[in-house]
């Protein structure tokens, strides 16, 4: 199999590298801005639903930045990640491409903070920021037309869909790559599992202001607890991937090391969440019952 020389790779335009430089502007005078606007606008009210509900996406948006980091760096160095990823060498993002994405997101994500702060001034409420700022970005993942990336975002679409999928096809590099990616990025499912958790059992959608609650009107901490179970799930389902990937690995190869090792070592994790999760729900109902 020939190797696709580095050099041939394209390089990025001119009018990329603008627009990176002018979204990292952007970035930095809008975060800023709502760092600012926080210190001023949030006084005694619950900060950490806010938190939470955009701490995701923050994390994602740098993962993206550190990607490109990343990129730069192999690509430097030599590192073929175009052969390896099995990417197409002719129409792959760069590490300048990855850099004006997180850019891009991370100016929509600091208007949307910004929009939730000043929701009394856009008579918008505050609770609809987060929903139109993720409903885009899964918008711009999803997108079934040939613009923002397509072939780049229909791969990462793919391999998703083959980590999903981990037992039922042969596992290759990218598959536990993403799948490891995916563990270092369980506080992102956990956030968004709360998103989903706080909008559907805690938000007060009568409250213009339901992102920032008064102690007193908080709706419950059911989404903080593991008492309706999705949460343990979702903590579990990163290193779910990873232990099954290693078991058709080892099914594939029959090679008991490394991969039933690793498969073990992924396991452990079922074991750390499942009994978090009992403690956590066994400490609550003590409480419980000595406040009654």
């Amino acid at each position: 199999m020939s190797v696709f020389p580095l050099f041939l790779l394209q390089p990025a335009l001119a009018w990329t590298t603008f627009r990176v430089g002018l979204y990292c502007g952007f970035f930095i005078i809008l975060a800023i801005a709502f760092i600012l606007s926080g210190a001023v606008f949030v006084r005694f009210e619950n900060i950490w639903p806010l938190v939470r509900i955009y701490r995701g996406g923050f994390l994602l948006i740098q993962f993206l930045f550190l990607l490109g980091i990343n990129t730069y760096g192999w690509r430097q160095a030599g590192v073929n990640h175009v052969l390896i990823f099995e990417i197409n060498p002719r129409n792959n993002l760069s590490h300048q491409h990855l850099f004006e994405i997180a850019g891009f997101l991370g100016v929509l994500w600091c208007l949307s903070i910004l929009s939730c702060l000043y929701s009394d001034y856009t008579y918008l409420p505050m609770q609809i920021n987060p929903l139109i700022l993720y409903g885009f970005m899964l918008l711009f993942l999803i997108n079934p037309f040939k613009t923002g990336y397509y072939k780049s975002r229909f791969w990462l679409l793919k391999l998703l869909f083959r980590v999903l999928t981990a037992p039922f096809h042969r596992v290759e590099f990218a598959d536990f790559w993403l799948a490891d990616q995916l563990n270092s990025l369980v506080f992102v499912l956990m956030d968004l599992e709360y998103l989903v958790c706080y909008y559907i059992f805690e938000l007060q959608w009568s409250n213009s202001r339901g992102l920032l609650p008064r102690d007193q009107d908080s709706g419950g901490h059911v989404c903080h607890s593991y008492s309706y179970g999705l949460r343990a799930v979702i903590q579990c389902l990163p290193a779910w991937f990873r232990f099954v990937q290693c078991l058709r690995r080892y099914r594939d190869t029959k090679r008991a090391f490394p991969h039933l090792v690793n498969a073990g070592k992924y396991s452990t994790t079922f074991f750390v969440v499942t009994f978090a999760a009992l403690y956590a729900t066994h400490r609550g109902r003590s409480q419980e019952t000595e406040n009654i």
